[in-house]
């Protein structure tokens, strides 16, 4: 039934698919490149073979065909990264001429030292220039987080409930990996290539407008998210992941956890009387909010009680603010958009 409602969210403009409705799993990551990123490609390139057929990476002006040395662009970054480089691949389900497709994968990537390869005294000075920029307030954005995202078309096998939970949790990204934070559940996907003002305006205001009605949709601005994802804690003199927003699937860090306070504190505030399951990470906790994922429609009074539930108990970890993409789809819109699970009807 989910599924049906979901396309019914598809824009076409003329042979233009803008819009495209999906299931999304995303990580955010702030360690050294290993091989949990290395699983997720391979992972995700299975459960899309055949599904994505193009690809776009670095500085390329327009998507190619994925031949062999496209499949080995993720394996060698992740292997042999060159450190303080970022790296950006997309893959994607067509060569966007006809628009955006619900099946794809995104890797912005930033190759960090092993923290085995660091000095002490190197740590120490490290901290002691963090300190200085973020606790005078002189760094605007904090460092940027790895982004590995991986979408969904309705009719994929894996696009119901308890499946797709399934083959989340098997990542080893959460299985068995250290991660910032992480979201899987309903979403849009849309064509930010465009460049033809008409279309994007009509695009954007209509991606705005399924958003702000659907408290369940997500969707993904990436420098929005992955450069203000850490919050500096001046009281710690250290940084603590965010979430970006309740989704049916939210992953939280046991770093987050603990400042939190505990998993018991959480568990209180959660409550035991709505359909909301914990299940444990090796390095977090999965939070589930319904047995489905759910897409909710303020219209119809639908708001979504057990993910506001989630939202409000996460609220002290969420991203405090979210940036549109220009005309149709404001700044003002895209942070009543991150807000909609806390306000009051």
């Amino acid at each position: 039934m989910i599924n049906s409602e979901l396309s019914n969210l598809e824009l076409l403009i003329g042979e233009h698919r803008a819009i495209a409705p999906c299931y999304e799993f995303t990580i955010y990551s702030d360690i050294a490149l290993d091989e949990t990123f290395l699983d997720f490609y391979e992972q995700s390139m299975q459960a899309l073979k055949g599904q994505v057929t193009h690809y776009i990476a670095e500085s390329m002006k327009r998507p190619a065909v994925i031949d062999k040395k496209a499949l080995q662009l993720l394996p060698t970054w992740i292997k042999r990264p060159r450190l303080g480089k970022s790296y950006y691949a997309e893959f994607l389900g067509s060569d966007r001429s006809y628009g955006t497709t619900a099946a794809s994968i995104l890797f912005v990537l930033h190759a960090r030292p092993n923290p085995d390869q660091i000095s002490a005294e190197q740590k120490s000075a490290h901290q002691k220039s963090l300190q200085h920029y973020y606790n005078n307030d002189l760094m605007y954005s904090s460092p940027p987080v790895n982004t590995l995202r991986v979408t969904l078309p309705l009719d994929h096998e894996l696009a119901n409930g308890a499946a797709f939970k399934e083959w989340v949790l098997g990542f080893s990204a959460l299985s068995r990996g250290q991660f910032a934070s992480g979201h899987a559940g309903l979403s849009l996907n849309f064509d930010n290539s465009v460049v033809s003002s008409d279309i994007r305006e009509i695009m954007t205001g209509r991606l705005a407008a399924l958003l702000l009605r659907h408290p369940g949709l997500d969707w993904e601005n990436t420098g929005s998210v992955s450069n203000f994802l850490l919050s500096w804690k001046k009281e710690l003199s250290d940084f603590i992941p965010q979430i970006k927003r309740v989704q049916w699937l939210t992953f939280l860090s046991e770093k987050t956890l603990q400042y939190l306070g505990c998993q018991k504190k959480l568990e209180e505030l959660l409550g035991n009387d709505l359909p909301i399951t914990i299940d444990p990470l090796r390095h977090g906790l999965s939070i589930q909010a319904g047995k489905e994922p759910e897409l909710g429609d303020i219209s119809r009074r639908d708001f979504l009680p057990v993910y506001r539930r989630v939202a409000a108990a996460l609220r002290p970890v969420r991203l405090s603010k979210h940036q549109g993409v220009g005309r149709g789809f404001s700044d003002e819109a895209a942070q009543e958009w991150l807000e909609g699970l806390d306000r009051e009807y």
